[in-house]
C-alpha cells in the first residue's frame, strides 16, 4: 500500500480548486470591470488574491495530507502535481494580466511590492519553520492505552466463533490446537462410531505423560460437542493412565476395558523451541495429533500450532510484558487468499504508526509534516515484531486471516519521525526550486512583453498580448507536466 509523503492532487479531481478558481476569477472581473485608467484597481486586485488564495490554500494542506483516487489496493491512473503548483500558476497568471493590463504607472509598482513582500513571507514560513515532534510522558502513556483500546474492536473474522466453526491448519497455542481436534472429533469421527447403537457411551481419554488438566479439559469438550451432536444417552468421556507395553491399554479392570468400545490418545511431534522476539523466554511449535480407536480400526487428525500468546489475548500479553510497547494490527475481512490477508493486516498496521507518529508532531509549521507511512517503513524500522497468519477450511473455500504483533517503542517511532521530518525539508526545497522557476518564467514574460513593446511603440500591443497569453498557457502545461 503506496502512501503520498507530499500533499498532492488529480488533476482529474478539481473539487478541491473549485474555490480557488473562484477567487482568481472575482479579481480578475474587478481589474476588467473597474480597472479601467485605475491602477490602484488592479494593484488591490492583485494583492487580495495573492493574500487570499494562499489562505485558501494553507487551510486545505492543514486539513487535507493527501488525495487518494480508487479503492479496493486500485488506482485510477491520473496525473498527479503538488497543490500548491495549481493556485500558483493562477497567481502567477493574474499578476501577468495585471502588468499587461495597466503597462506602467504607480499601480504596478504597488502590486508587484506587495507579490514580492507576500511571497517572502509565505516561502520563510513555509520553508523555514522546522518541524519537530513531542517525546513527553503524557504522550507515551496515550501510547500505551491505544492499542489495548483498539485491540478489543474485533472484526467478525476475528470472533471466537470462526473457530469453533471451522478448523484451522495452525493454532497459536498447545491449548488451543488440542480443544480443536477435540471438537473436530467430537462432531465427526466420534459420531460416526456412536451411529452404531452397540458401542458404548463411555470414551476412554489415555492420559499417557501429559498434563492431566490439558486432558481433563480435552474430555469437556468432546463430551460438550459429542453431545450436542449426538443422540440417546448422554456421553462421558474418562481420562485413564495407560498401562503396561500396549498404549491402548489401561489400567482398569477386562471388565471395564471390554465395555470401552472408543478409545482417544493425543500426541506432540516435530517439537521445536526458539526465543521469542519480545522478550527472552522460549516458544515451541510443532504439530498435535488425536487418534480415535473404534470398533474399524484407528483414525488420525493432525494440525500445527506456534505459540503466540499476543494472538489469543493481546490484553493479557500486554499486562504480561508490561516493559515493552507493543500494538496489535489484524487483517479485516474474511480473505480468499493468503497475500491479501497479508495486506490487509499491514495496512491495519500502517494506520496505527501513522496515529501515533502523528501525536508526536507539534503544530507549529505552518505546512504540517505527513506522517503517512508505507510498507518500506514498517520494514526498515523494524516495527514488525512477530507475525500470525492462520488459514480455515471453509464451506466454499479457503479463509484466510493475519495477525502482526508490531513493535512501537519510543525510539523506533522518534527515528521513523525524524525520517519524515527529513523527507519533508528536502521536498520543501524543491517547492523553493519551483517556486523560483515560477518567479523567473513570470519576470521573463514580463521582460519579453515590455521589450517588444516598446520596440514597436505600441502598434501591436493586441498581438503581442495574444502571443503572450498563449505562450504562458504552453509554459503552464508543460510546468504541470514536468512539475
Amino acid at each position: 500500500m503506496m502512501v503520498e509523503t507530499v500533499p498532492r492532487i488529480a488533476i482529474g479531481l478539481p473539487l478541491l480548486i473549485i474555490p480557488i478558481f473562484l477567487i482568481i476569477g472575482l479579481f480578475i472581473f474587478a481589474a476588467v470591470k473597474f480597472g479601467k485608467d485605475k491602477p490602484w484597481v488592479i494593484a488591490v486586485s492583485v494583492g487580495a488574491a495573492v493574500l487570499a488564495v494562499p489562505g485558501v490554500l494553507l487551510v486545505l494542506l492543514n486539513v487535507l495530507h493527501f488525495v487518494g483516487v480508487g479503492g479496493g489496493g486500485a488506482r485510477l491512473k491520473l496525473m498527479f502535481v503538488p497543490v500548491f503548483l495549481i493556485p500558483g500558476l493562477l497567481i502567477l497568471g493574474l499578476i501577468i494580466f495585471a502588468v499587461i493590463k495597466s503597462g506602467k504607472g504607480k499601480g504596478l509598482l504597488v502590486a508587484l511590492g506587495v507579490v514580492a513582500l507576500i511571497a517572502v513571507v509565505l516561502l520563510g514560513a513555509i520553508l523555514f519553520t522546522r518541524p519537530s515532534v513531542r517525546t513527553q510522558k503524557q504522550v507515551m502513556q496515550i501510547k500505551l492505552r491505544a492499542p489495548t483500546a483498539q485491540a478489543t474492536k474485533e472484526s467478525a473474522i476475528w470472533h471466537e466463533g470462526v473457530e469453533k466453526q471451522f478448523l484451522a491448519d495452525v493454532y497459536p497455542s498447545r491449548r488451543a490446537a488440542v480443544l480443536a481436534l477435540g471438537r473436530q472429533i467430537a462432531e465427526t469421527t466420534i459420531q460416526s462410531y456412536l451411529a452404531d447403537a452397540q458401542v458404548s457411551r463411555q470414551i476412554a481419554l489415555l492420559q499417557d505423560d501429559h498434563d492431566r488438566g490439558l486432558l481433563t479439559e480435552l474430555a469437556r469438550q468432546i463430551e460438550q460437542y459429542s453431545s450436542q451432536h449426538g443422540t440417546g444417552k448422554p456421553i462421558t468421556c474418562r481420562v485413564l493412565q495407560n498401562l503396561g507395553s500396549d498404549p491402548w491399554r489401561t489400567d482398569t479392570d477386562n471388565t471395564m476395558a471390554t465395555q470401552l468400545k472408543l478409545w482417544v490418545r493425543l500426541g506432540f511431534d516435530d517439537a521445536q523451541t526458539k526465543r521469542m522476539s519480545w522478550n527472552d523466554d522460549k516458544a515451541s511449535s510443532g504439530k498435535v495429533w488425536l487418534k480415535v480407536k473404534g470398533p474399524d480400526g484407528i483414525s488420525s487428525t493432525e494440525v500445527r500450532f506456534a505459540e503466540k500468546p499476543w494472538v489469543e489475548s493481546f490484553p493479557d500479553f500486554l499486562s504480561s510484558n508490561p516493559s515493552r510497547d507493543l500494538a496489535l494490527a489484524r487483517s479485516a475481512d474474511s480473505c480468499i487468499s493468503r497475500q491479501e490477508a497479508h495486506r490487509q493486516a499491514l495496512a491495519d498496521a500502517t494506520s496505527r504508526i501513522s496515529q501515533m507518529l502523528r501525536s508526536l508532531q507539534r503544530d507549529s509549521s505552518v505546512v504540517p509534516v505527513s506522517m503517512e507511512i508505507t510498507e518500506n517503513d514498517l520494514s526498515s524500522g523494524k516495527f514488525i515484531a512477530d507475525t500470525f497468519t492462520q488459514r480455515f477450511s471453509g464451506l466454499a473455500g479457503p479463509i484466510w486471516r493475519e495477525a502482526i504483533l508490531i513493535d512501537t517503542s519510543q525510539s523506533k517511532l522518534n527515528k521513523l519521525a525524524e525520517r519524515k521530518i527529513t523527507i519533508t525539508r528536502e521536498k520543501r526545497l524543491d517547492w523553493a526550486k519551483m517556486a523560483g522557476t515560477l518567479i523567473g518564467m513570470f519576470a521573463l514574460i514580463c521582460v519579453v512583453y515590455l521589450f517588444l513593446n516598446a520596440a514597436t511603440r505600441g502598434y501591436y500591443a493586441w498581438s503581442l498580448r495574444i502571443v503572450l497569453m498563449a505562450v504562458l498557457g504552453i509554459a503552464m502545461f508543460l510546468f504541470l507536466i514536468l512539475a
